[in-house]
């Protein structure tokens, strides 16, 4: 009965909201899909969640193009991408929290959520730069939410023992010379 009410809730969930606040509901719906069938330990479950996680990129991507409201932070475009990188690391975490007790072929997809959430956490911080922040600040902002990021990955990864966690802290010296160099090239075209 859990399983029909799911798939009936989240075929039901395009009709109330728009894509980004369905993309955002599929996530979360997909963590918690997740979670029973990790506890249950039940491979169904399991992957009806992670396929949820892909749907909703999928549909977030599809309803790109809508307005997002004016207000930093707290608009559609960003809190949806927050809420699919939340979802999507959160099911990076069980996984790898629980690895011993899923199928082989299932380890690597802890891997594949954790770049699946690091990317949508990426994409809508760099997003809300572009958006709200000047041109010639916008490579000092990234480079800020990088650090912030790698920051809070870092506090994670000593937290909750979580190993993953500390590779964007690796990421961020090259993030900062391809910063330094976007940061140079923007100078060059503002001077002309």
């Amino acid at each position: 009965f859990l399983a029909l009410g799911v798939v009936f809730t989240t075929l039901a969930i395009p009709l109330a909201f728009d894509g980004r606040w369905t993309s955002a509901a599929w996530a979360i719906e997909g963590a918690a899909m997740l979670w029973v069938g990790v506890r249950q330990k039940r491979l169904p479950p399991r992957l009806f969640g992670i396929l949820l996680q892909f749907l909703a990129g999928a549909f977030y991507l599809h309803d790109l193009q809508t307005a997002a409201g004016d207000w930093p932070l707290f608009n559609s475009a960003f809190l949806g991408a927050l809420l699919l990188a939340l979802a999507g690391l959160f099911c990076a975490w069980l996984l790898q929290r629980r690895r011993h007790e899923l199928h082989p072929a299932e380890r690597w997809l802890a891997q594949l959520l954790f770049a699946w959430g690091v990317a949508w956490w990426a994409a809508g911080g760099l997003r809300e730069i572009d958006r709200h922040v000047r041109y010639a600040l916008q490579c000092n902002a990234a480079l800020a939410f990088f650090t912030a990021s790698c920051l809070a990955f870092s506090a994670l990864e000593r937290r909750l023992h979580w190993p993953q966690a500390r590779y964007p802290a690796l990421a961020l010296l090259p993030l900062m010379i391809l910063l330094a160099l976007a940061s140079r090239i923007c100078l060059l075209y503002t001077s002309d």
